[in-house]
């Protein structure tokens, strides 16, 4: 690959990603959702993730400490998902993430799957504040119901 092959390749890459999260872009990984979920319409899962009370957490916090939550919340996307799924930022604190069931390990059901991931955005973020963490909700998520992440106050 020639120099300028090389650097072209990188540039449109950067065009396809988000560059505080690592997530693709919405029109990145909506083509990609739509091909995953496509090939596997029987062992697949699209979760919408929508970090509540974001504004608040950058209003007393600051937007470092927003930026952090931001970054945290597409690695830990992305550490769910798995190397076969796909993460997109579709703007400001709202994501998606599709990926393949049998990326689930052991014996998971759907429901441990998705409260593995509930746990994993509910994980203190370190900041230079400290470490800010999500308020828990009494009630599970379920397979059926949508479901926000509370940011940290």
């Amino acid at each position: 690959m020639t120099l300028h092959a090389l650097t072209l390749h990188r540039r449109l890459a950067a065009e396809r990603r988000d560059p505080l999260t690592g997530a693709q872009r919405r029109a990145a990984f909506e083509r990609r959702a739509q091909r995953l979920l496509a090939r596997h319409r029987q062992d697949s899962l699209l979760c919408l993730v929508d970090l509540d009370h974001f504004k608040g957490l950058n209003d007393t916090h600051g937007h470092a400490a927003g930026d952090a939550a931001l970054a945290a919340t597409g690695e830990r996307l992305a550490r769910w998902a798995g190397p076969h799924g796909v993460v997109g930022r579709l703007g400001g604190d709202a994501f998606a993430v599709a990926t393949r069931k049998d990326t689930l390990t052991g014996e998971d059901t759907i429901g441990q799957h998705l409260q593995a991931l509930v746990d994993a955005l509910h994980e203190p973020v370190p900041t230079e504040a400290g470490p800010v963490a999500a308020p828990r909700r009494s009630a599970p998520p379920s397979p059926t119901t949508s479901a926000s992440t509370p940011c940290p106050p």
